[in-house]
């Protein structure tokens, strides 16, 4: 005969207050609250156990009603194997067979995602899903429940009770991991308790969940501040820990500071201490920092990462990636650790042209090391630019660029990276291999802008509009918005398809 046991996580229902289940527990079991309280760690614990269904139902109906959510879990004979289901049931696994591999398509883009995400993070679709009713209705039960979780943390947030907060957004995202809110509040948790690191590691778990999804984007961005004020003060404090042989490098660091009085500052201490060369690069105005980069001297490092990193100025940001590049370019081969690091972190940096400037210095740097953010920058950088990516994993030392090429070739997603990965390989005397050589004909670069363009469905569009009334609509497409971003086309393909417009062939 099957025997249950209950067991119970912590969690309480909605509309609840941990404060009151707590005393309602202890009355109906008559246990002091000191024992009551060691229910509520955030680890699964087993109330009852060796009991039938009937009598387990009984129990698990008295500790809802005191507002406790716990489950009824077959008890076996081993007892890992019982541990194992216990903790399965608690993440929501038993709900329907293994519910978090399951896949759902959107109606709207046709994009296959995990069944439990709440909206389409391709398309920001969140209605309109192809999925099995029975198995949508198991779904939408488990994402009610944990936005129950989430209810319940956004109460205890505001009533600074964290410790109990973090236990109720645990268990939301263990019930639907793919939770976006659920992330996003873990992050907002940590922000108010000023774990500001922390903030911005579940924020930016949140937007790649669901980059539509921007509940959270201006406390990311103090987050953000808040973490470069604290990593900037900790440098400031290793320097004067140095004495006056961290003096100089303080200084030097100090041309790298967005505010400008402070860049001239140190200017002047400099040419007292004998350095009055920094003075020639720093004036006053917004190039500072890029004149620093094009002096080509390598202890203007300091001051470029200071920029680079810590600015709260997307234009100072930007200004120093650009006279990082401007370094890589002049004293290369650019060997710096600290330099490989601060442009790798401003690859994720879209402010203005701040990742583009990071992939060129990275490419002139040739830095194996820099292989994978290169690969993974990819996705943040505007498409005029992501030619370069190529062109930078291209210029790595060893061709340690080569594999991430090949990477893009399995992408059959991305054609357009699968196109320039093949050129890539061919300028670097590479093979690609496969049938890439013959499909790739079908794209073509714009020469200007460098955006892959599909020939294939600017000839449908000939085709469609080479006659009749529509002969001067084809006649502006060939000629002016070819190229889907500046409407400038490589010649060959220009002159080829006005040929056929003008001859009004039907294809």
């Amino acid at each position: 005969m099957k025997r249950y046991q209950i067991t119970f996580d912590g969690a309480i229902g909605n509309g609840c207050n941990f404060e009151g289940v707590k005393e309602k527990l202890s009355a109906n079991f008559n246990k002091d609250i000191e024992a009551i309280e060691r229910l509520f760690r955030g680890k699964p614990v087993v109330l009852k156990k060796d009991l039938e269904y009937d009598t387990a139902l009984k129990y698990k109906e008295i500790l809802e009603k005191s507002g406790a959510l716990c489950n009824i879990v077959e008890m076996s004979s081993n007892n890992m194997k019982n541990a194992a289901a216990t903790k399965k049931t608690l993440s929501g696994k038993a709900l329907h067979g293994n519910l978090k591999k399951l896949k759902k398509k959107c109606r709207s883009c046709n994009y296959q995602m995990e069944a439990l995400r709440r909206s389409c993070p391709r398309c920001g679709n969140d209605t309109d899903f192809s999925m099995d009713m029975k198995l949508l209705k198991e779904i939408e039960k488990i994402q009610t429940q944990s936005s129950q979780q989430i209810d319940n943390s956004e109460d205890l947030i505001e009533e600074e009770r964290y410790f109990e907060a973090e236990i109720a957004i645990k268990k939301a995202i263990e019930l639907n991991p793919f939770n976006e809110i659920a992330h996003g509040y873990m992050g907002a948790l940590f922000f108010y308790q000023e774990r500001y690191e922390e903030a911005v590691f579940w924020f930016e778990k949140s937007m790649k969940l669901n980059p539509y999804f921007k509940e959270f984007l201006d406390l990311l961005a103090e987050a953000k501040s808040e973490t470069r004020k604290l990593e900037k003060k900790k440098i400031m404090d290793q320097l004067e820990a140095m004495g006056s042989k961290g003096e100089k490098l303080q200084l030097i660091w100090a041309l790298g500071d967005e505010n400008e009085s402070v860049r001239d500052d140190a200017a002047q201490k400099l040419s007292s201490l004998g350095e009055p060369i920094w003075a020639e690069y720093v004036d006053g105005s917004g190039d500072d920092l890029t004149k620093l980069g094009e002096s080509g001297d390598t202890r203007a490092i300091p001051a470029l990462v200071n920029g680079l990193l810590y600015s709260s100025k997307s234009f100072m940001r930007n200004r120093a990636a650009k006279g990082m590049e401007q370094l890589a370019r002049k004293a290369a081969p650019l060997r710096n650790s600290n330099a490989l690091k601060a442009l790798v972190k401003a690859l994720e940096d879209r402010a203005g042209d701040t990742n583009w400037y990071a992939v060129c210095a990275l490419g002139e740097m040739g830095d194996p090391r820099a292989a994978e953010a290169l690969y993974q920058s990819i996705v943040n950088i505007a498409a005029t630019y992501r030619k370069d990516v190529f062109s930078a994993l291209a210029k790595l030392e060893g061709k340690a660029g080569e594999p991430y090429l090949r990477a893009f070739l399995a992408r059959n997603d991305w054609e357009w990276a699968q196109d320039m990965a093949a050129q890539t390989l061919r300028d670097m005397g590479e093979d690609p291999g496969g049938d890439i050589e013959l499909r790739t004909k079908r794209f073509g670069i714009c020469e200007k802008c460098g955006v892959p363009y599909d020939s294939r469905r600017n000839l449908e569009y000939f085709r469609k509009h080479a006659g009749g009334d529509r002969y001067k609509q084809a006649d502006v497409w060939v000629t002016e918005v070819f190229c889907p971003r500046c409407g400038v086309v490589k010649e060959s393909d220009r002159v080829d398809a006005m040929k056929r417009v003008e001859k009004k062939t039907i294809w």
